[in-house]
């Protein structure tokens, strides 16, 4: 069993997940935590498509601790990244969010010990199919997908949006450990998809900094900053809306 695609898909997941989080200990460094969170997000994905080609439950739980608290840091992290990218960044009010990213820092690097024997225990004890799922199962995971995908463009706000983001990336995931032979068995308008990644992804960081932005406690003066974060995510939103009603779905036509 554990020579076969779905185990050794999980196991470079996870195997990276724990580089990730020793390297963090050394350097510190964002893109660190970024890359993990995609791992992560990869193992669900695909956690999420065995779970439904063999109507059986494959607990992945054990990783939503380090998700959220990564999660935590890496939104806040993304916040001073874009005020620091204002014409006149609000000094004062980053000053603050370090203060409070050095707290979150701290917290997750005491944890560290603790997730990454977490992930090492989860990496050993995996129980995946013997075989990947058959053509006929893969088709229809993937036609439901993109049906429920291209159903949430029928609304045109940031939640739907964000909901479509989400879909497309799990999609994606699995669709990239298909056989080769299973891709052209996909109705799946990849080129369109890829190009949709990099705006949709810029787009969403500015709605989550603004996001984590309002939750804050700061004075009337921040609020300034927040129109300006905001003035740019409109525009950002906007144009992507016109790119996803031109595209008119993810499924080739």
């Amino acid at each position: 069993m554990k020579n076969n695609l779905l185990y050794h898909f999980s196991d470079i997941h996870l195997k990276s997940i724990e580089r990730h989080l020793g390297a963090y200990l050394k350097d510190k460094r964002p893109e660190r935590l970024h890359k993990l969170r995609i791992d992560i997000k990869k193992i669900r994905s695909v956690f999420h498509f065995v779970e439904k080609t063999n109507k059986k439950k494959y607990p992945d739980n054990v990783l939503n601790p380090v998700f959220q608290n990564v999660g935590k840091l890496r939104e806040l992290q993304i916040g001073i990244r874009l005020l620091n990218k204002l014409s006149h960044p609000p000094q004062k009010l980053i000053t603050r969010l370090k203060k409070k990213e050095d707290v979150l820092k701290k917290q997750l690097i005491k944890l560290i010990p603790y997730y990454s024997k977490t992930v090492k225990s989860f990496r050993k004890e995996v129980i995946l199919p013997s075989k990947f799922p058959n053509k006929k199962k893969t088709k229809t995971f993937f036609k439901k997908a993109i049906t429920s995908a291209d159903k949430i463009l029928l609304n045109n706000d940031r939640r739907s949006v964000h909901h479509f983001r989400m879909k497309i990336k799990k999609i994606m995931y699995v669709y990239n450990i298909l056989p080769h032979k299973l891709h052209k068995e996909i109705k799946l308008n990849t080129s369109e998809i890829t190009k949709l990644q990099s705006k949709i992804g810029k787009w969403h960081d500015h709605y989550s900094a603004l996001n984590f932005l309002r939750r804050q406690h700061f004075s009337g003066q921040i609020s300034k900053y927040i129109a300006i974060l905001k003035e740019k995510e409109n525009r950002q939103f906007f144009s992507l809306i016109i790119d996803l009603q031109t595209m008119g779905g993810i499924s080739k036509r």
